[in-house]
């Protein structure tokens, strides 16, 4: 797995828009109630016949957790976006390798990752889902390659045994068939 880093910020803009609403829905409904709760307190704290040092360390309580509110909120959108990079990102990555793999056949694409991404169990399957399929991909090319050589020292034989003439033929032309065959759904896959 690779350690190259990425130069986007938005890799997935439909898997990190989602990770962002949530956290700008949640954030903006807590710090909301923080500051009405604070407001509500510093009104009827304001209101009372209360002594003023109190009510100033109260309001500045409040102030203050307000202010916290507000930097939390701030470094937990920061850990949104970091977090849903490592998930979009891989999986961008995976969805990529597996359309170049569909869309020209190049069982040679493999799904590198950064170390700290997530989806690495994903990445190492479809790495070797891809090297079994390249594998048999392989084979079945050297089945048909050792196929085409029986085909054409069936053809010598045949000059030697002309009495094997029509059922050399007809065997021949299977072979060539199925060599065809495999050939198409080689292209296919």
């Amino acid at each position: 797995m690779g350690t190259t880093k990425r130069r986007q910020i938005l890799v997935d803009r439909k898997v990190q828009r989602h990770y962002l609403i949530v956290w700008v829905v949640i954030s903006a409904s807590f710090t909301l109630a923080m500051a009405t709760l604070s407001f509500v307190c510093i009104y009827f704290l304001s209101r009372s016949q209360i002594n003023p040092a109190f009510l100033q360390s109260i309001s500045l309580i409040i102030k203050s957790n307000t202010v916290l509110t507000v930097l939390v909120t701030l470094f937990m959108g920061l850990y949104t976006v970091l977090m849903s990079h490592r998930i979009a990102g891989p999986s961008y990555r995976i969805r990529e390798t597996v359309r170049l793999v569909l869309q020209e056949g190049n069982l040679d694409s493999r799904v590198q990752l950064r170390q700290r991404d997530y989806l690495k169990e994903v990445a190492e399957d479809v790495n070797l889902l891809l090297s079994r399929m390249q594998t048999k991909d392989q084979d079945l090319t050297e089945a048909m390659e050792e196929l085409s050589r029986v085909s054409e020292q069936l053809a010598e034989i045949v000059k030697d045994h002309p009495e094997l003439g029509d059922f050399s033929s007809e065997l021949r032309e299977k072979i060539h068939q199925f060599i065809g065959q495999m050939k198409l759904k080689q292209t296919l896959a």
